[in-house]
C-alpha cells in the first residue's frame, strides 16, 4: 500500500474478472488520528447494469465485517475475496466506506471501486 496516508486504500481501484472466477482485492485501513481509534467498513454497489440488484453484488463481496481498533499511524491490511458466480456481463461501480466508531460524527472516508465482468 505503499507510503499513503490515506484511511482507506486499495491495491487498485479497477478489476477484470472473468465470469465465474474468483478474485482477491487487498484493501488497507490506516488509522490518521493521533490516538487509538475503532474502525469498520462497509462495501456498497453504487452503479450496477440495470438487471442486477445492488445487494446481489455486495454479496458476491467477503471482507472482515468485525470493528479493527488501530494505534494512531498503524494499518490493517484484509483481502477482500470477490465470488461474482456468473454475475451479468457489465461495469459494476462500487465504493469501500471507513467509519471511525468512536470519532466525531462525520468522520467517513471512502475509496472507490469499478469491476468489469468479462466473459471467460
Amino acid at each position: 500500500f505503499g507510503q499513503t496516508n490515506e484511511p482507506i486504500n486499495l491495491l487498485t481501484s479497477s478489476i477484470t474478472i472473468k465470469q465465474s472466477e474468483f478474485y482477491d482485492l487487498g484493501a488497507g485501513i490506516k488509522n490518521t488520528f493521533g490516538e487509538t481509534h475503532t474502525f469498520s467498513y462497509t462495501i456498497d454497489a453504487t452503479d450496477v447494469p440495470s438487471n442486477v440488484p445492488r445487494q446481489q453484488v455486495v454479496s458476491w463481496f467477503k471482507w472482515d465485517k468485525s470493528t479493527i481498533t488501530l494505534s494512531s499511524g498503524n494499518m490493517y491490511v484484509d483481502t477482500i475475496s470477490i465470488d461474482p458466480a456468473n454475475a451479468p456481463l457489465g461495469i459494476y461501480k462500487l465504493k469501500l466506506a471507513l467509519t471511525c466508531l468512536d470519532c466525531a460524527a462525520g468522520s467517513v472516508n471512502y475509496a472507490p471501486l469499478t469491476m468489469r465482468i468479462v466473459s471467460a
